[in-house]
């Protein structure tokens, strides 16, 4: 279900102070809309390599059973085609490790991406509690909107560091 303070906030995209500057709710609304898109994006990805993990997952079960089917007695028959088979064999257990890095790989994709979208989520969810703890007053300024709406995001503001310069005399 979708917060509605999304829709809210992102009504006041376009907001902007006296001097035609964007507000501090407008920079947070360009925050999320943009975070939105990248949800959707990663959500569309993480279906996409879904899937190719439960086709790799068949492949890879089906490849398994196909190399371990049983000798029947007419193998022996096969006898001066044994390097033949052999070579076959080897074949099939490259093509199965293959698989195996694939589908592992998929897998840790599809983790992965499902924790960058939490991030994304908790970010979003930072950001719409921001501005529904601040004051109209502050919401209207647009003085510190970068540093600020960045700071809505990590929870810390930026850090001012002042550098002393050191002189050393001679004696």
């Amino acid at each position: 279900m979708r917060d509605p303070r999304i829709d809210e906030i992102l009504g006041r995209i376009d907001d902007t102070d006296s001097k035609g500057k964007p507000t501090r709710v407008a920079d947070m609304a360009r925050q999320v809309n943009d975070y939105l898109l990248e949800i959707d994006k990663l959500r569309s990805e993480v279906e996409i390599a879904t899937r190719q993990v439960v086709y790799l997952t068949g492949r890879e079960q089906s490849m398994r059973q196909s190399g371990s089917a049983p000798q029947t007695s007419g193998a022996n028959a096969l006898a001066p085609r044994v390097d033949e088979i052999e070579q076959d064999f080897g074949y099939q257990r490259e093509r199965l490790e293959t698989v195996s890095a694939n589908l592992k790989a998929r897998q840790g994709m599809v983790k992965s991406t499902q924790q960058l979208i939490a991030a994304r989520i908790s970010a979003v969810q930072q950001i719409l509690d921001t501005y529904s703890n601040s004051s109209a007053a502050d919401m209207e300024s647009s003085g510190g909107s970068s540093s600020a709406a960045a700071g809505a995001v990590t929870g810390k503001m930026k850090k001012v560091i002042r550098r002393r310069r050191v002189v050393r005399r001679r004696r």
